[in-house]
């Protein structure tokens, strides 16, 4: 099943793309064509920088879905500072030049958001800025996905509220230029990755929920 989607290049940076134009477009105007020939020079490497590509979604409804593009670094037992409880965590490393959208595991409904640091703060928590979201599915399993962005002064762009439903897979945020993230699941899941694998958001999986 295809993944809502927005478009070819992720809507977050079309002002980019759009200011990268200008003086190109003055250029034009004025005469200096060499000079705005020049100044389209980046244009297809902020495009490709941008990209955010179609996802097919895999027909699991007991699966987890990766919510990032990058690789595993930390699979095992931890706890949720979050909803204070044992839990099994995932760690994606988001790369510098992947796809920076972000993608709901699985489907359900958003029950709230945090903007801070939990109190009792994990030791695996290591960024300055925490942006999270938890998921609750029809069969009240819980998923809290955390971010950090990798330059701290960003903020994270995500478009759900709490009582809003989301479809697995679907995009629901954006980290420009990446972050490190935490997905929190029940400690009765089951992991479908390993450290050193490479996943993309919205449909590989990573995990399953047993019931």
């Amino acid at each position: 099943m295809e993944a809502y989607h927005h478009s070819v290049i992720a809507r977050e940076g079309w002002w980019i793309i759009f200011l990268s134009c200008m003086p190109a477009l003055i250029g034009f105007y004025q005469g200096w064509y060499v000079t705005a020939l020049v100044c389209l020079l980046p244009l297809p490497l902020l495009a490709w920088y941008f990209r955010d590509p179609t996802r097919i979604v895999p027909a699991a409804p007991l699966g987890i879905v990766s919510p990032a593009d990058g690789n595993v670094t930390a699979v095992g037992a931890d706890y949720d500072p979050f909803l204070e409880r044992e839990c099994i965590r995932i760690t994606i490393d988001m790369n510098w030049y992947g796809v920076f959208s972000i993608r709901n595991p699985m489907e359900g409904k958003i029950q709230r958001q945090w903007f801070e640091r939990p109190a009792g703060t994990a030791p695996w928590l290591l960024g300055m800025r925490i942006f999270s979201h938890w998921v609750q599915s029809d069969e009240h399993d819980d998923v809290v996905v955390c971010k950090e962005p990798k330059l701290w002064r960003l903020q994270s762009v995500f478009y759900q509220q709490p009582g809003e439903r989301v479809g697995q897979g679907q995009r629901c945020g954006y980290l420009y230029f990446g972050a490190r993230v935490h997905v929190l699941l029940p400690g009765t899941a089951q992991t479908a990755c390993k450290v050193g694998d490479r996943v993309r958001a919205g449909s590989d999986l990573i995990a399953r929920l047993v019931h």
